[in-house]
C-alpha cells in the first residue's frame, strides 16, 4: 500500500474513512487471492495474500491461502512451516491457536 488515504489530515471523519478503505481493501485482496486459489494460479494467490500479512500479520484468513497455495504446488513442508509461523504468531500475540479450518489443510502431522 502506498500510504493511507488522507494521511495528513487528523479529523474523525478522515479517520473514519481511512478504516472503511483500509477494509475495504483487504477484503478485495482476500477475494483476488481466493479467486487465484480456485484458478490454480498459485503464485498470485500467495503474492496477494502476502501482500495481505504485510499489512494484517493476524490475518489468518490470509495465512490459510499462503498455506493452501503451497500445498496447490505439492509444497507440503514450506506449508507446515507456514502454519507453524502462524500459529506461533497467534499464540503469541492474541494467545490462541489457529482455526480447524487452517489446522485441517495440513492434516494431523503440524508438530
Amino acid at each position: 500500500m502506498q500510504g493511507g488515504f488522507l494521511d495528513d489530515i487528523h479529523f474523525a471523519w478522515a479517520e473514519a474513512l481511512r478504516v472503511k478503505y483500509r477494509q475495504d481493501y483487504y477484503q478485495v485482496l482476500r477475494k483476488l487471492a481466493r479467486s487465484a486459489l480456485t484458478r490454480w494460479d498459485f503464485p498470485l494467490a500467495r503474492d496477494l495474500a502476502h501482500r495481505l500479512l504485510v499489512e494484517e500479520p493476524l490475518d489468518e484468513a490470509a495465512h490459510r491461502i499462503v498455506i493452501e497455495s503451497l500445498l496447490g504446488e505439492d509444497r507440503r513442508a514450506e506449508a507446515l512451516a507456514q502454519y507453524r509461523y502462524c500459529a506461533q504468531l497467534l499464540q503469541r500475540e492474541l494467545g490462541i491457536q489457529p482455526s480447524p479450518e487452517t489446522t485441517g489443510l495440513v492434516g494431523r502431522k503440524v508438530r
